[in-house]
């Protein structure tokens, strides 16, 4: 409410929330595949999945601004590592 008082923003925000998965492959937590080295294939598989599936399915359903400069992505401890991955290996997509 404080935001649309100050008029800091012209609409209110989208927020897309993503549990992370609790089952493990072999005796790795699968979050730590998904989240971790971006080298790795299951992390570049989620954020793929992330980019190229979710978000345009976001942006299909919700009047959206889907430029990269009305898009930023979030996350605390091993999701703040993905949405640096996110970033990285889409630029041109997100852009905060």
């Amino acid at each position: 409410k404080k935001l649309k008082r100050t008029n800091d923003i012209s609409s209110p925000p989208i927020v897309v929330l993503m549990p992370c998965a609790e089952e493990r492959v072999g005796p790795i937590p699968r979050r730590h595949l998904e989240y971790g080295d971006i080298s790795q294939t299951f992390a570049q598989s989620h954020a793929d999945f992330v980019a190229l599936t979710l978000k345009p399915m976001v942006d299909s359903i919700f009047r959206t601004m889907p430029q990269k400069e009305h898009t930023s992505v979030i996350g605390s401890s091993l999701g703040g590592q993905a949405s640096l991955h996110l970033l990285l290996r889409h630029p041109k997509l997100f852009g905060k």
